[in-house]
């Protein structure tokens, strides 16, 4: 990665001390003089941000580079556990989503207060190498905890690259892209691209209060893709909808390969909706919610799921509009998803064509005449192109192998996955 730019934010007019004024605060790793406020000039350390007790609702927090010659932030313990106030305050990486020059955490944030939005980070633990049951840095991951959003950033290279317990709520993921998370353990393969628990079940506050993973990226994990697990007592109020989820269980030899997306019941009011999921042509257990055991209040729809999907018995609002096998004969299938403006694609190249056409005339924004990138997630900083985007507002995208690469993943004893091309490929599509 490259060294980060400083882009100023601009000073907003207004009293600081007006209710609902929207203060901004500046972290970064070098410059300044004391005392450190949080302004441009004497930005904060990370440890004010995480320690602050007087943040106030929609305050934001810019986070720039550190003082490293690459720009990394990085601490011993990889966990930078924010213990703040209790208010709506949003973290915010000072670079777009998939911008080379993102903030890049060397580690991840464990958010143990309440109300927080965080925005636009790398999270990758650099020194996660040895991955098996001795590594000192199985326990670190990003964490949420009541009210709760991460909202485009990248979590890889952790036991788990996101994760939440069932004693809270309103959790939401969205629009993330998780990968290569996992360890190998003397009993088996652990370490999921998403562990989630679900919803607290205490007075029913799952059903306002649900635990959301959605628009995200989930791909060449050790285990799970995306699971969802308590126990006996069951999983309440977890959503997965508009998901890519594909080719898990690649990081480690397996015999059989887990499923992309797994609930593990007792499941009550859950959803798994308009998914897409994808395995190699392999021996693989098929996506599956609730595992066997019984289901209240389910919804399962729309999902494209060509690697197989089981439903367990119980009380179902849908169960329909599936998609179960591969097509036979082959027909290509492609989805697009508006995430905020750029497009997550997934492409189902069962024809083996040579090139692709994606339809871009759903996310807003992709008008004839721009200018996008097409980033192949399965190399996300180096296997990206231009293209423009015609008058039918479609782009044209190579399915051929030769035209793209895999990121080889950091650690001892792991393998490089395959390329899934030319049957399978996602891409992010974003504006220039």
């Amino acid at each position: 990665m490259t060294v980060r730019g400083l882009v100023k934010v601009p000073a907003v007019p207004g009293d600081p001390d007006q209710p609902g004024y929207k203060r901004i605060f500046t972290v970064r790793g070098r410059g300044g003089d004391s005392p450190r406020n949080g302004s441009t000039r004497c930005p904060w350390w990370i440890t004010s941000a995480q320690s602050y007790q007087q943040f106030q609702d929609r305050d934001k927090v810019y986070f720039h580079e550190c003082s490293t010659v690459d720009g990394k932030w990085t601490n011993t313990s990889k966990k930078n556990k924010f213990n703040h106030n209790p208010a709506y305050v949003s973290f915010i990486g000072h670079k777009n989503f998939l911008d080379p020059k993102m903030v890049y955490i060397d580690g991840s944030f464990r958010m143990n207060s309440d109300k927080a939005t965080i925005k636009n980070f790398i999270f990758n633990n650099d020194d996660y190498v040895q991955r098996d049951d001795n590594d000192k840095y199985n326990d670190v991951w990003c964490y949420a905890t009541d009210h709760t959003i991460f909202q485009d950033c990248i979590m890889s290279n952790f036991q788990n690259g996101f994760y939440n317990a069932n004693e809270c709520a309103d959790i939401v993921l969205d629009g993330c892209i998780l990968y290569f998370n996992g360890r190998s353990g003397a009993d088996r393969i652990h370490g999921h691209g998403v562990y989630t628990q679900g919803a607290s079940s205490w007075n029913n506050k799952y059903l306002q209060y649900p635990t959301i993973i959605r628009n995200c990226i989930v791909f060449n994990n050790a285990y799970y893709g995306i699971q969802g697990y308590v126990g006996s007592m069951g999983v309440y109020g977890l959503r997965v909808e508009n998901c890519i989820s594909f080719n898990t269980s690649t990081l480690y030899p397996m015999e059989r390969r887990r499923a992309n997306i797994l609930f593990w019941g007792p499941l009550y009011d859950c959803v798994m909706k308009n998914n897409c999921t994808y395995q190699e042509n392999v021996w693989n257990y098929p996506n599956n919610f609730g595992s066997s055991t019984s289901v209240v209040n389910g919804y399962v729809g729309d999902n494209y799921c060509p690697d197989g999907l089981s439903t367990s018995p119980g009380t179902y609002i849908r169960n329909g509009g599936n998609v179960y096998s591969r097509p036979d004969p082959p027909v290509n299938f492609i989805k697009v998803y508006d995430v905020r403006g750029r497009a997550h694609v997934a492409v189902y190249n069962w024809e083996l064509l040579d090139d692709v056409t994606i339809d871009l005339s759903r996310v807003a924004g992709m008008y004839p005449g721009g200018t996008v990138e097409i980033i192949n997630v399965q190399d996300l900083w180096v296997d990206r192109v231009t293209a423009v985007i015609d008058e039918n507002r479609c782009v044209s995208v190579s399915m051929d192998p030769n035209d793209h690469s895999v990121q080889v993943p950091q650690g001892d004893n792991i393998l490089t996955p395959n390329k899934t091309f030319p049957e399978f490929g996602c891409f992010v599509i974003r504006h220039l």
